[in-house]
C-alpha cells in the first residue's frame, strides 16, 4: 500500500480501457477507493471483479461523458459510495481513422469534441463543484503530445486535446489559492485500443516500442501521491524511439 494514496477516494473516468483502466488498477492496488466509470459495462465489471478478488475497493459506474445528466449523476453516485472525492482522473477519448483535413465528417469531429473535450468540461466542472467547498481535491486529465506539437492524429483530435489545456489553465488560473490541483499528462504513442482507430495502425514492431498504458498509470499515482503542497501541473511521457 502506498501510504499517501491509502484511503483516497478516486473516481476513474473512461477507465474500460487502455490508460483508464491501468490507472484505476493502480490506484485501488494501491490503497486507494475508487469508482471506474465509462460505456463499457462488461469492462467495468470484469475490472471490478479483478480488483475486488484481490482485496482492493472498486465499483462502477456506466457513464457517456458526451451527456451532462449522466456525468452529473456519476459524481453524484461516486460521492454517495465514496463519502467524498478527493481525487478524479478523466482519461476518457477517442478518435476516427477518417481524420484527414480532406476527409473529416463534421459528425466526427462532434463526437471527437464532445467525448475529448466537452466530457472534460463536465467532468471539470462537476469535480470542482465538489471539490472546491472542502478546499482540496486533485484533478487528472490525460492529453496527448498532440496537444503540444503537429503530428497526423488528426485535426479534431489535436484541438480537442489543445482545448483540454484551455479547460485545464483556465481554471487553475481562477482557482488560485483553493488548494485544487489540476495536472495534464502528455504520453505519447502508447499502446492501447484507440491506436486500432488510426488509418494504418502501428505495426508489431512499433507497439512493441510503444508506452505501456502502465505507465501512464504511473505518472497518475505520483501525482496523487505527491504531498498537499506540491503541485505537479503536467508531465510528459514519451519513448526513445520516434515513430
Amino acid at each position: 500500500m502506498n501510504t499517501r494514496i491509502e484511503g483516497q477516494r478516486a473516481l476513474i473516468v473512461g477507465a474500460s480501457s487502455g490508460m483508464g483502466r491501468a490507472t484505476a488498477k493502480a490506484l485501488a492496488l494501491a490503497g486507494a477507493k475508487v469508482v471506474a466509470a465509462a460505456r463499457n459495462e462488461a469492462a467495468l465489471q470484469s475490472l471490478c471483479a479483478e480488483l475486488n478478488a484481490e482485496g482492493a475497493d472498486a465499483s462502477y459506474v456506466t457513464v457517456d461523458v458526451q451527456d451532462r445528466d449522466q456525468v452529473a449523476a456519476l459524481f453524484d453516485q461516486a460521492v454517495s459510495t465514496l463519502g467524498g472525492l478527493d481525487l478524479v482522473v478523466f482519461a476518457a477519448g477517442t478518435n476516427t481513422p477518417k481524420r484527414a483535413v480532406e476527409e473529416l465528417s463534421l459528425g466526427d469531429w462532434h463526437a471527437l469534441l464532445e467525448t475529448n473535450l466537452t466530457g472534460a468540461f463536465h467532468t471539470l466542472q462537476e469535480a470542482v463543484s465538489i471539490m472546491l467547498p472542502k478546499g482540496s481535491g486533485t484533478i487528472i486529465f490525460i492529453s496527448s503530445v498532440s496537444a503540444r506539437r503537429g503530428d497526423k492524429s488528426g485535426i479534431a483530435y489535436q484541438a480537442s486535446k489543445h482545448g483540454m489545456d484551455g479547460l485545464v489553465w483556465g481554471a487553475r488560473e481562477e482557482l488560485k489559492g483553493t488548494n485544487l490541483r489540476f495536472s495534464v499528462i502528455y504520453p505519447g504513442l502508447c499502446d492501447t485500443p484507440l491506436v486500432d482507430k488510426r488509418p494504418v495502425p502501428p505495426s508489431a514492431e512499433d507497439r512493441e516500442k510503444a508506452l505501456r498504458p502502465e505507465d501512464i498509470a504511473d505518472a497518475c499515482l505520483y501525482i496523487a501521491s505527491s504531498p498537499p503542497h506540491v503541485n505537479i501541473k503536467e508531465i510528459v511521457i514519451d519513448t526513445t524511439h520516434p515513430f
